[in-house]
Order: C-alpha cells, then sequence, then structure tokens
C-alpha cells in the first residue's frame, strides 16, 4: 500500500468511527512505534481528538489529498480538510517511514510518524 493509501485509509476511518476509541484505534495501528510512545495511549490519542484542532479530522465533510512527497524510505502527504459546502478548514500533514515489511504485494508497508496542521509547521 502505498504512503497516500495508508492515510486515505485512516481518514475514512477517523470520518467513518462512531466512537472517539474506534477512530483513535484507526491512527494507533498504522502508528509508528516512536510516535505510538508520544502519543502515549490508545486512550489518550483518544482524548486528544475532543481538541477543536483534531476534531476536523474526525468531522470534516470532505478531504482531498493535494500532494504526495516521496524520497527514499520517507513520505508526506498533505491534506485538505473541507466543510460541507467544499469551504476550506484546514490543511494537514500526514509524516510516513516505510517499514519495510512486504504487505504481500511486493510494496513496501507504511507507519505514520507524526499528523500536524500544515500552518503550524514551518515547512
Amino acid at each position: 500500500m502505498d504512503p497516500s493509501a495508508v492515510v486515505r485509509e485512516v481518514l475514512t476511518s477517523l470520518r467513518d468511527g462512531r466512537e472517539l476509541s474506534a477512530a483513535a484505534g484507526a491512527l494507533w495501528r498504522v502508528a509508528a512505534p516512536k510516535f505510538q510512545r508520544s502519543l502515549g495511549t490508545p486512550e489518550h490519542l483518544a482524548h486528544l481528538f475532543t481538541n477543536p484542532l483534531w476534531t476536523l479530522l474526525r468531522e470534516a465533510a470532505h478531504y482531498e489529498l493535494e500532494s504526495t512527497e516521496q524520497v527514499a524510505d520517507a513520505a508526506r502527504v498533505h491534506v485538505a480538510l473541507r466543510g460541507e459546502a467544499g469551504e476550506p478548514l484546514t490543511t494537514f500533514v500526514f509524516t510516513l517511514r516505510a517499514t519495510g515489511k512486504d504487505g504481500g504485494d511486493g510494496a513496501a508497508s507504511w507507519s505514520i510518524t507524526g499528523v500536524a496542521p500544515a500552518n503550524r509547521l514551518d515547512l
């Protein structure tokens, strides 16, 4: 699965998850070990989703994968979140690293190493 597909799967799970714990579990399952340690526990991650900034990830009506940049085993995926009428809400950046594990189709598996609003990063 390529980096964009991993992010798309997580975003769909976040948006469709009825409970915070299910939404947190979707991200936790593909989070790199270091990212997991920075988040604490899946329960703490679920609590983070109550923060207004993180709530956008779960409640945006639409998302659009704007760009994917990949260099060797690292990738960055920019995601535009949009409201019900298509108005821009914000853009998030997901960073990923190839784990080197074969997903059965000869492609590398990817782990998410970070998620942040793009306007809070110095890119």
